[in-house]
């Protein structure tokens, strides 16, 4: 709920790129650290998730070149955009905004 808030700590393309991928679920992969993980499914996990081993911090060592690239040239398809389920209906609007609705419901 708080990912695109403007207290997070995500980089702004982080946060465009959870608004622009709407559509995309999410998946349990290891394909970037060794570790399962929930993240919004993109190109690397499709490609990687079958061959990542469970070897933290092995894989996540091996990856993060990929990843540093993928986020310096804003690649969604290629960066680990870790996200609940429900990531989709996270706003960009500040983290007070967020809780009131959250306690309304």
């Amino acid at each position: 709920a708080f990912l695109r808030a403007p207290e997070s700590g995500a980089a702004p393309f982080y946060k465009d790129a959870l608004r622009t991928l709407r559509g995309a679920g999410t998946v349990l992969t290891r394909a970037f650290s060794g570790r399962v993980a929930r993240g919004v499914d993109n190109d690397f996990i499709q490609r990687f998730t079958g061959f990542a081993p469970a070897v933290y911090p092995q894989v996540n060592q091996v990856t993060r070149p990929v990843r540093a690239a993928a986020a310096a040239g804003q690649d969604a398809q290629l960066m680990s955009l870790w996200a609940g389920v429900g990531y989709r209906e996270a706003e960009a609007e500040p983290a007070a905004e967020i809780v009131r609705k959250l306690a309304a419901t």
